[in-house]
């Protein structure tokens, strides 16, 4: 499995995967022909952003931690479903019986 890692830049930052062998100090920036940019979906920004906010929280917040932490959870359920039915919606189905 090649190596991940997060390279920031002027405060923009993104995630890549060594495609070779790399040595200590190098960089998508000084050589990136041994590193592909890996994509992070779209779908997956609400819940990158809650758990970004729990995690800046600190352990002095432990109660709204857990409480976004709680939210965090059902975000990331709700886009499993929605990647699971490959809908964007949420509209129940309708059930009828006899």
């Amino acid at each position: 499995m090649p190596s991940q890692a997060y390279f920031e830049v002027d405060g923009e930052g993104d995630w890549y995967a060594a495609i070779a062998t790399t040595n200590p100090g190098e960089s998508p920036l000084n050589t990136p022909e041994k590193w592909v940019k890996l994509p992070i979906l779209d779908i997956f920004e609400e819940y990158l952003v809650e758990q970004a906010v729990s995690y800046l929280l600190g352990p002095d917040a432990l109660d709204k931690k857990r409480a976004q932490s709680r939210d965090t959870v059902s975000t990331l359920d709700d886009l499993a479903w929605r990647h699971a039915t490959h809908r964007g919606d949420f509209v129940q189905p309708e059930v009828r019986s006899r």
